[in-house]
């Protein structure tokens, strides 16, 4: 198991261009997706507006993605949303998933190198160091965790030449980044055939999509490996038409039987940690997931030596709440420091004796 365990929240995809989880709404607004009838997408700022009108019944937090979200998904779980129909929650529901698909590809541009596209430089320092960390065919004692959609790390591993082990399904290379997406990725589809989740690898869309650059034109472009996934194919036919993606509410239960195996590589790699590097996640109070992940996954033989937390906001309230997470047992070894991701890294290596 790892000994050193990063956990990624927005705040690591925000240098991309990404929205955070907050101003996820706002942006999808700028990109003009408001008004836009295909895939319903639509429906969902206008099932927004009718929330607003029940506020004064309760409280959701409608400039949220996240609060959003769960509350369409809790809405198919009770069949009920105001006069809405089964079918049309239904449309509700895949018009939201959607909306944050359409929101994180055309926000992140990838800079044009050559023929292809860089990663940005702080995804590609992360993946190096995580080489460094795993080198010798020591991979196995390094393991990332994120929260993200995106593709940001997927893509710095591919262009790095660095093998991914999502843990969908039991280990199959040894020597692989086990890279743990709690609430699914744009490059995951569910098949039609066998009902498993699969990956698209950026080695299998590239073979099948090229970018169309010509040198002194194109300065960046998008990677909409989400747009496309119902081209990919598994047990010889085309799989869904959406990537597969989780609600980040507590309630994830309709979800288990897919990514049961990766929550359970998640807590193993947290029990046996020595180092956790927690990097742009605010850990929001609603987030009770988490809360039980790393309460029963960090049950093991393992010494924690760190437990550092990088997160820009200065404010006490993401601090206080990491502070009742953690158990005394591990208080002196907490460390919050006031940090962006791009700043984090040098941090991170220094304090391990990397280069």
């Amino acid at each position: 198991m790892a000994k050193n365990v990063f956990i990624l929240g927005a705040g690591t995809s925000v240098v991309a261009g990404a929205p955070l989880m907050s101003n996820f709404l706002d942006k999808a607004r700028l990109l003009g997706l408001v008004n836009r009838s295909e895939d319903n997408i639509d429906m969902v700022f206008r099932a927004i507006e009718e929330l607003r009108v029940a506020h004064f019944k309760s409280y959701i937090d409608l400039d949220n993605i996240e609060s959003v979200f769960g509350a369409i998904e809790m809405s198919r779980i009770l069949k009920r949303f105001g006069v809405y129909s089964k079918e049309d929650i239904e449309k509700l529901s895949n018009a939201t998933k959607r909306l944050i698909v359409l929101t994180l590809e055309n926000s992140i541009k990838f800079e044009v190198s050559g023929s292809g596209a860089k990663p940005f430089v702080p995804h590609a320092d992360f993946v190096k160091m995580i080489v460094e960390l795993g080198g010798r065919g020591r991979m196995n004692e390094v393991a990332v965790i994120t929260f993200n959609y995106d593709i940001l790390i997927d893509y710095a591993c591919y262009y790095q030449r660095v093998p991914i082990e999502y843990c969908l399904a039991e280990a199959q290379y040894v020597n692989s980044l086990k890279y743990l997406k709690l609430h699914g990725s744009l490059n995951w589809a569910t098949c039609k055939k066998c009902g498993s989740i699969v990956p698209w690898h950026f080695s299998d869309f590239f073979s099948k999509y090229h970018f169309s650059i010509w040198p002194g034109e194109t300065k960046s472009v998008h990677i909409d490996i989400g747009s496309k996934i119902g081209n990919m194919e598994h047990c010889a036919q085309k799989v869904s038409g959406e990537p597969f993606i989780v609600p980040p509410t507590w309630n994830k239960s309709e979800y288990h039987k897919f990514l049961s195996n990766v929550w359970s590589q998640a807590a193993k790699e947290l029990s046996d940690a020595e180092n956790i590097f927690i990097i742009g996640f605010s850990l929001p109070e609603t987030d009770m997931f988490f809360k039980y992940l790393f309460a029963l996954g960090s049950i093991g033989s393992g010494h924690i030596e760190r437990f550092w937390v990088f997160n820009p906001d200065n404010s006490g309230g993401v601090e206080n709440r990491y502070r009742e997470l953690i158990g005394t047992g591990i208080q002196r070894r907490f460390k919050y420091l006031t940090l962006p991701f791009r700043e984090a890294l040098p941090k991170i290596k220094s304090e391990l004796r990397l280069k």
